[in-house]
């Protein structure tokens, strides 16, 4: 199991299209995807789990491209 860590953001963070990119990548609701970006924005990590370490990878890849920044943790 991986585990993806979001710990900034970026200038000109696309917080809608992160928003959805955690709801379908994640499994999560739409609520709780918006309480994972809230509560993200209010400066709080948000780490979230993946069965496999190349979905991980994507994630992050995907997720910098919306502009934050993410990392594998523990």
């Amino acid at each position: 199991m991986a585990c993806v860590a979001i710990t900034q953001w970026k200038r000109g963070v696309k917080i809608v299209s992160l928003m959805m990119l955690i709801k379908s990548r994640c499994n999560m609701s739409l609520h709780d995807s918006k309480e994972a970006i809230d509560k993200f924005l209010d400066g709080h990590e948000q780490k979230f789990k993946f069965y496999k370490i190349t979905d991980a990878q994507q994630f992050i890849s995907d997720a910098e491209i919306l502009g934050v920044i993410a990392h594998l943790c523990e």
